[in-house]
Order: structure tokens, then C-alpha cells, then sequence
């Protein structure tokens, strides 16, 4: 559970620092759109990463719950 919980703390930094990124290109604090766009992506990866992880715990789950005992 440990692991889960600090992958899910990691992808939120993720998407806190893209968050962030976008918000200093847009009030012209940073000039560098190449680096908020990785940010960017790498948010939605770890984001869709995570949502697949999931799918796969809950359809081991589901799984689990069909058996006969």
C-alpha cells in the first residue's frame, strides 16, 4: 500500500508542476514553452499510467471475488 500511495503522491507532483508551468508561461514569468509542454506530457503520462495500474487492480479484484472457494 506504501507503494501505491507515493506513486499516487508522485503523480500528483506531476501534475502540481505542470500546473505550475503553465501558470508562469501564462503570467510571463517564463519564456521557455518547450519545457512547460514536457511538463505537460509527462503529467498526462503518469496520469494515464496510473489509471491503467488501477484498471489492473480492480480487475484482479473483480477476478478474485469470481472464484469459488
Amino acid at each position: 500500500m506504501d507503494a501505491l500511495a507515493k506513486s499516487m503522491e508522485e503523480v500528483n507532483a506531476t501534475q502540481i508542476h505542470a500546473d505550475n508551468s503553465i501558470k508562469d508561461i501564462v503570467a510571463g514569468k517564463s519564456k521557455n514553452i518547450h519545457e512547460t509542454m514536457l511538463a505537460i506530457q509527462q503529467a498526462e503520462l503518469s496520469l494515464k499510467t496510473m489509471m491503467q495500474v488501477r484498471n489492473k487492480v480492480l480487475e484482479a479484484y473483480k477476478e478474485i471475488m469470481r472464484m469459488q472457494v
